[in-house]
């Protein structure tokens, strides 16, 4: 009643449990096997602003080994 919930399911390559827990700035999983844009930063600056307003960022497999499952929980304001 005091926090919102937002969920991203994405059906990409999805992430193993390993990778979840790695996510840090500048860091791609996967390279040498897929060519992906980017810095490897969106993850890791979305935590960033997700816990200073005091909200928690989680992420884990999605189902099976297909995609990722992105949730925040933010106070109410």
């Amino acid at each position: 009643a005091d926090r919102y919930r937002i969920e991203i399911i994405d059906q990409g390559f999805g992430m193993t449990p390993e990778e979840c827990a790695s996510i840090a700035p500048f860091t791609q999983f996967e390279r040498s096997k897929f060519e992906r844009q980017g810095l490897g930063l969106g993850l890791s600056i979305a935590r960033a602003v997700v816990e200073s307003v005091g909200g928690q960022l989680t992420v884990q497999p999605g189902p099976g080994k297909c995609g990722v499952h992105v949730s925040f929980d933010l106070p109410r304001a």
